[in-house]
C-alpha cells in the first residue's frame, strides 16, 4: 500500500516540478521550456532516491530502483532530445 502512496506523492510533486519550470521558462527565455522533462527526470531520481534510502523496506526498494532506472533513461532521452534541437534550432538561425 505504500508504493501506491509514494507513486502518487512522485506524480504530484513532478508534476508541480514540472509546472514552476514551465511558467519560469516560458517567463524568461523559450529555450529553457525543453529541458523541462530532464529536469523533472532529474527531481524524481532524487525524490525516489531518497525514499529508497531512507523510506523503503524490504522489496520496496527494488521497484524504487526500477523507477530510477526509467527515470535515468527518460531524462538522457530528453537531454538528447533537448541538445539536438538546440543544434538545429542554430543551424536554422545560421
Amino acid at each position: 500500500m505504500a508504493v501506491q502512496y509514494t507513486l502518487v506523492i512522485g506524480v504530484i510533486l513532478i508534476a508541480l516540478v514540472s509546472l514552476s519550470v514551465y511558467q519560469i521558462g516560458k517567463a524568461k527565455s523559450k529555450n529553457l521550456v525543453k529541458y523541462i522533462p530532464a529536469k523533472v527526470s532529474v527531481a524524481g531520481i532524487f525524490f525516489f532516491y531518497i525514499k529508497l534510502q531512507f523510506i523503503s523496506q524490504g522489496f520496496e526498494g527494488i521497484y524504487d530502483i526500477l523507477i530510477i532506472i526509467f527515470l535515468a533513461i527518460s531524462f538522457f532521452a530528453s537531454i538528447l532530445v533537448a541538445i539536438i534541437l538546440e543544434i538545429f534550432n542554430k543551424e536554422k538561425m545560421s
